[in-house]
């Protein structure tokens, strides 16, 4: 089984792309909850996919020192996470963005804000992906202190996602419709990154 690279992920290099900035990727789906009465009508979305790829906390925090990312982990909850489909997690996002937009789930103030946004994207590979993997779904939380702005966020301590895919390591905007995400390595606050959350 393919494990968690030691080394510096180097970047394909991409024609025209020479900032690796931010890729907003517009919501596109219908709706996908809709209440009628009493009753909720859902449309289930596809089974999130995994490579087979796994890594180990420790493999994750040597990672992040490769990459002079000088992050403070919580726990590990699991002993092994997986590697998800870059394509699949671009999906099962857009869904759940879809999902909350559909069923009211709105932010507000101190009591649905980011926090509570990123939690749900931390668990929805639970709910929604597969029995097949025998490891933890790498999709993380982070907080970190915006100083540079990113997805409509300028300033502040704000709670956003992280994922391990086949295309490298990603953070995302969590609330909104559309989705917004950049390379970790690249992203302008990740030396702003105080917590990382990987239950």
């Amino acid at each position: 089984m393919r494990r968690f690279s030691r080394r510096k992920f180097k970047r394909p290099s991409v024609a025209g792309d020479p900032v690796k900035a931010a890729v907003k990727v517009r919501n596109r789906l219908t709706r996908v909850a809709a209440a009628n009465e009493a009753l909720w009508t859902v449309i289930k979305p596809d089974t999130l996919k995994i490579t087979g790829a796994t890594a180990t906390g420790a493999q994750i925090r040597e990672w992040a020192r490769a990459n002079d990312l000088d992050l403070a982990f919580g726990v590990d909850p699991d002993v092994t996470f997986a590697q998800l489909d870059s394509k699949s997690a671009i999906a099962a996002a857009l869904w759940l963005k879809r999902f909350n937009e559909d069923t009211g789930y709105t932010y507000v103030e101190e009591w649905r804000d980011c926090d509570n946004f990123a939690r749900r994207f931390r668990a929805f590979p639970d709910i929604f992906g597969t029995a097949a993997v025998s490891a933890q779904v790498a999709v993380f939380g982070i907080y970190a202190t915006m100083q540079h702005p990113f997805a409509g966020i300028t300033d502040g301590l704000h709670a956003l996602n992280a994922v391990w895919t086949d295309a490298g390591v990603f953070v995302f905007e969590p609330q909104g419709l559309d989705l917004v995400y950049q390379r970790l390595e690249d992203w302008p606050n990740r030396h702003g990154i105080s917590a990382v959350l990987m239950d």
